[in-house]
């Protein structure tokens, strides 16, 4: 909560009133794809981005589902 309100220079209480889930999954996904480029940058980390197994498992999971 703090992160967020800091990054956008609100207080916490403005986040609690007027936030809602879109706003947390906006800045997940900005602070995700900031960590992301650093650690592709620098060479190290990229395994904490990509688990090889749980991505074949939810690749199996769509293609078994016929609807």
């Amino acid at each position: 909560m703090d992160a967020i309100a800091e990054r956008y220079s609100v207080l916490p209480s403005t986040l609690l009133k007027e936030g809602n889930t879109f706003d947390l999954q906006i800045f997940d996904i900005a602070m995700t794809t900031r960590a992301f480029e650093s650690a592709k940058q620098s060479g190290k980390g990229m395994d904490k981005f990509y688990d090889e197994k749980s991505l074949q498992e939810s690749l199996d999971k769509v293609r078994n589902n016929d609807s």
